[in-house]
């Protein structure tokens, strides 16, 4: 295995890529030299700038947000765990995940699971959902 490659082709973050991407262009098209200045360049080098703040601050309010959600998923939460909770029949036999975003329902959670261990998302994918805490 080749140290920073990506395992298997789901482990590649596509919109870290993207991102990195605009943001690239944003910052060539804002601090590149002009070599024929026109008025056309100069605005839409203003257009990039005011799309770039609007980004930045985009992305600065998307991060204090409570508790924290992906912008595909609105469902928020902070705490995502895959439970072995035999005594709760509606999980069976096996791990469940949970997700909960208040303290009392990670408490909750934390009082019946036998067991608890900390899941990608590809695993509770194979696992199931099993609950995910309203709000």
């Amino acid at each position: 295995i080749i140290p920073g490659a990506p395992v298997s082709s789901s482990s590649v973050a596509h919109a870290a890529h993207f991102g990195g991407y605009v943001a690239g262009f944003c910052a060539g098209v804002i601090g590149g030299r002009i070599l024929v200045p026109t008025d056309c360049s100069r605005g839409l080098q203003a257009s990039i700038v005011m799309i770039s703040v609007f980004l930045v601050a985009f992305c600065v309010l998307w991060a204090t947000l409570w508790p924290p959600r992906s912008i595909w998923s609105m469902d928020p939460w902070c705490w995502t765990r895959a439970i072995y909770a035999p005594n709760v029949t509606e999980f069976g036999l096996g791990f469940r995940c949970v997700q909960c975003w208040s303290l009392e329902c990670v408490q909750r959670w934390s009082d019946i699971a036998e067991k608890i261990i900390s899941p990608s998302m590809e695993q509770c994918d194979r696992f199931g959902m099993a609950f995910s805490e309203p709000i």
